[in-house]
């Protein structure tokens, strides 16, 4: 990531903002999964994995989906969550 700063493809700011990101995970094939972990997730959940999934493109050039990690989340979120592309763990025992 400092090479992405260094390089001006990500700035120090949206390098601090990724650093938030509950957990990121690089798979194989250049892909990455960043996810936002929470108890009462809402659409603000939403917005930050999308940005931070965008800074980590940004930042790398993958391909990098963006998540929400929850426990039993409400039907209305679940909805947004999909119509803006952003997969939602349900840990839920």
């Amino acid at each position: 990531m400092d090479d992405a700063v260094s390089d001006g493809r990500i700035t120090p700011g949206q390098y601090a903002e990724l650093a938030e990101a509950g957990l990121v995970v690089r798979g194989s094939n250049r892909r990455h999964v960043v996810f936002e972990v929470s108890v009462n997730p809402d659409n603000d959940d939403i917005t930050r994995a999308l940005g931070r999934a965008e800074i980590l493109r940004q930042a790398t050039g993958n391909t990098v989906t963006a998540a929400v990690i929850t426990h039993q989340p409400n039907p209305a979120f679940a909805r947004e969550a999909e119509t803006k592309g952003v997969k939602v763990l349900d840990i839920a025992p």
